[in-house]
């Protein structure tokens, strides 16, 4: 008896679609300055988790996108990563 398996497609760009990750940190130190005396959760441990989720998101298809923007009481900075 011969089964015949059938063959792997392999998706172009435009079959896989695209898929936008915004991630909008608040930067604010006033309220950072606030939790940092009294838990354990700190801006950098923040950052930390957020660069895991956006590695996360990259990693899970080779088309996703990944935008961060830092806001701040004052002025908003952007920094837009795409691979």
């Amino acid at each position: 008896m011969r089964v015949t398996l059938p063959q792997p497609t392999y998706g172009t760009v435009s079959d896989e679609g695209l898929s936008l990750l915004v991630i909008i940190i608040d930067t604010n130190p006033i309220w950072w300055g606030k939790r940092a005396q009294g838990e354990q959760f700190t801006l950098s441990k923040c950052m930390d988790a957020v660069m895991v989720l956006g590695n996360s998101h990259l990693f899970m298809n080779r088309t996703n996108k990944l935008a961060v923007i830092a806001s701040h009481t004052q002025e908003r900075y952007s920094c837009f990563l795409i691979v």
